[in-house]
């Protein structure tokens, strides 16, 4: 479980070596930012719920990547924001910080 309670949590999987094809990631957001780094090619699919949050999912699919992971996030935002980034993302590079806004 992923939590962010008053304040921001950055969990970064660009490089990890997965468990699996498919794996679920279960989140916990209250008043605080959950920012998750996900592989390039990687497939995902959101179906938590938000309550005055903000989910997001950044980066393009990459139809020619069929063999990437699926990642499943599940659970709840309350207050928060909760944003994917596919391959990469620097918390210093202005044009994401515009971008994840």
């Amino acid at each position: 479980m992923l939590t962010a309670l008053f304040g921001t949590l950055i969990v970064n999987l660009a490089d990890a070596v997965l468990p699996g094809r498919e794996i679920t990631l279960e989140i916990d957001a209250f008043c605080g930012k959950l920012i998750v780094v996900v592989p390039a090619g990687a497939h995902m699919i959101d179906e938590g719920g938000a309550l005055f949050a903000k989910r997001a999912v950044y980066g393009r699919e990459d139809p020619d990547d069929a063999d990437g992971p699926v990642i499943r996030l599940v659970g709840d935002a309350r207050f928060s924001k909760v944003a994917v980034y596919r391959g990469h993302y620097d918390p210093w590079d202005q044009a994401a910080r515009v971008v994840g806004q």
